[in-house]
């Protein structure tokens, strides 16, 4: 469906109406114009109100039936996340532990590069080198996402002594 004259009017003022409403607007005005120009097919997201036009790769399928945007889209597609023991939300910021792998030699390849966490949900308290993050939950899901779980840094002080212990033999090599 190609979007018509009346469409493009009321998109375009939207745009420049509600440049703040969303990042990806505020962004991407010049780009969404010239979409709307060229005649492709937009809606509003029925979560948030963003404007999102359907030329969005392989989210097409499932953006434009479910009248979100892709970031609506992706928070509410964690929804089914929540039951998993591994998945923790924490400070309205969600996380995952992708299995403690305290013999991976390269840390490049584990969350948050390997630094350790100590997680406690409900009764269950896990340590992992292997936390990931999905990022900051939008304000308006958080009724969506309670906290569930309280994060400690297991290696702080650690890492603080060892710290300590670098710069006394590097930078103070002997006594003064």
């Amino acid at each position: 469906m190609q979007t018509s004259e009346k469409q493009l009017e009321e998109a375009m003022q939207y745009v420049m109406d509600n440049p703040h409403n969303s990042k990806f607007i505020e962004m991407n005005q010049e780009h969404i114009i010239g979409n709307l120009y060229n005649g492709i097919d937009f809606f509003y997201c029925k979560e948030c109100g963003a404007l999102e036009y359907d030329h969005y790769g392989h989210y097409e399928a499932e953006l434009k039936p479910k009248q979100q945007c892709f970031h609506c889209n992706f928070w509410l597609n964690k929804l089914p996340e929540l039951v998993k023991p591994n998945v923790f939300i924490i400070n309205h910021k969600f996380y995952s532990d992708a299995g403690n792998s305290p013999h991976e030699k390269n840390s490049s390849f584990l969350g948050f590069a390997g630094h350790k966490f100590t997680v406690k949900k409900g009764d269950k308290v896990t340590e992992t080198n292997n936390m990931w993050s999905a990022g900051d939950i939008p304000e308006r899901f958080w009724h969506l996402f309670p906290d569930n779980a309280t994060m400690y840094e297991t290696n702080k002080s650690e890492a603080v002594t060892k710290a300590a212990a670098n710069l006394k033999k590097h930078i103070f090599p002997r006594e003064l």
